[in-house]
């Protein structure tokens, strides 16, 4: 099976990619995107447009009328159709899944796959099962955010065990570092706090190149 790897991208332009692609300082991005094929979804769905709703619809390739996911923290038992990475696996192919909308509970990934699910699973299971510390980390600043920055810090306990587990998971000291400096760039200019929910995903790009 040829491998795949499929970026999702929500509520970004084009042109904001375009834009960053043709600066010279990101030449991996303008590398990437050079060699892949790139994709606008274009929402079938009925009623309100939501994230929520639509990825479900091209991950499973119907609309919500027909997917019937409507609501977050929705019984995923209550979902229809196949999505396409269990599809995947039912074609004999291993999956890396890694924080795709309604991708919880995570399922068998096959032989050195991971299963990651999405910022508002209902636990933190992940696979391999040393990721579950990070998510749980990750879905407790999610619950703690949930609207607006809260510009705290975890506790000295909770701070140090989540390092240890992103360091474990594959995080590396250079981005530790950088979210060390966003911190303390904060307590210099209290506004900076807005750009920390960034982190949450430079963190994670450091696990998903682990695995």
């Amino acid at each position: 099976m040829t491998p795949i790897l499929l970026l999702e991208i929500n509520e970004v332009p084009w042109r904001l990619l375009d834009r960053y692609a043709g600066d010279d300082a990101f030449p991996r991005l303008r590398e990437f995107l050079a060699g892949a094929h790139q994709f606008t979804t274009v929402a079938v769905d009925t009623g309100e447009l939501s994230p929520w709703v639509t990825w479900p619809t091209m991950h499973r390739g119907i609309n919500n009328e027909a997917h019937g996911i409507k609501n977050l923290g929705q019984d995923p038992t209550t979902f229809r159709g196949v999505p396409v990475w269990e599809e995947i696996r039912r074609r004999g192919g291993r999956i890396g899944v890694f924080g795709s909308l309604q991708s919880w509970p995570p399922t068998d990934p096959g032989p050195g796959g991971f299963f990651v699910p999405d910022t508002f699973a209902h636990d933190a299971r992940c696979i391999p099962e040393s990721l579950t510390a990070v998510q749980a980390f990750n879905l407790a600043q999610v619950r703690r955010n949930p609207r607006v920055v809260d510009a705290s810090v975890p506790r000295v306990t909770e701070a140090a065990s989540a390092l240890r587990a992103m360091r474990r998971a594959g995080v590396r000291w250079r981005t530790l570092g950088r979210v060390a400096a966003q911190v303390a760039s904060e307590r210099l200019d209290p506004a900076r706090a807005a750009r920390r929910p960034i982190f949450q995903t430079i963190l994670f790009w450091d696990i998903f190149r682990a695995h």
